[in-house]
């Protein structure tokens, strides 16, 4: 896709999302545009970010690290605010920790132990979202709403270096809106 389709996308999505934001009476400004780039080449990320496009969120470690690579010089590129969107196995810790501006997806004591320790090592702060599977669905990630409590008091104490911003939760996928306005 062309850098200006690309633009011109973007700001059709900012439209939809300033009237969306007018409609429930919430400030555009108190809400935060990720654009999700997986699987989108590094010149797409490129050109979004040219149009204005600061966070990018992506979900697999691998393509963040590689795209996050080809990007490296790219001007418009420079002000990119990468987040982690996606499941993240303890073993990817190390490469995650301290990567990104935000990790939206920490769902268990051995994935935040596994990120204490390496963060420990550099003294970083990483901020995080705790996913939270609330459809408990088994296919999915994120912990199970009757063990949160659990892991955010395992955060709290044990993982100095982790600073618990919030929940990203995950509803069941339904094709009508309304039927997970419930969860």
């Amino acid at each position: 896709m062309n850098p200006e389709e690309l633009a011109l996308r973007l700001a059709r999505v900012r439209e939809r999302l300033e009237r969306a934001c007018a409609a429930c009476g919430r400030r555009p400004g108190d809400v935060l545009l990720v654009a999700v780039s997986k699987f989108h080449p590094a010149s797409d990320v490129a050109a979004v970010a040219a149009a204005g496009q600061v966070d990018f969120g992506e979900n697999y470690v691998q393509e963040a690290l590689e795209k996050r690579g080809e990007l490296a010089g790219v001007p418009a590129a420079a002000r990119i605010r990468w987040h982690m969107i996606g499941h993240v196995q303890s073993r990817k810790a190390a490469q995650v920790a301290g990567a990104f501006v935000l990790i939206h997806t920490l769902d268990s004591v051995r994935l935040a132990d596994a990120l204490e320790r390496r963060l420990a090592d550099s003294g970083a702060m990483q901020p995080v979202l705790m996913e939270i599977n609330i459809g408990e669905e088994p296919q999915k990630a994120g912990v199970m709403a009757a063990d949160a409590a659990a892991l955010a008091e395992h955060v709290l104490a044990r993982c100095p270096h982790l600073e618990m911003r919030g929940l990203m939760c995950l509803p069941p996928v339904f094709d009508a809106g309304d039927a997970a306005r419930p969860y």
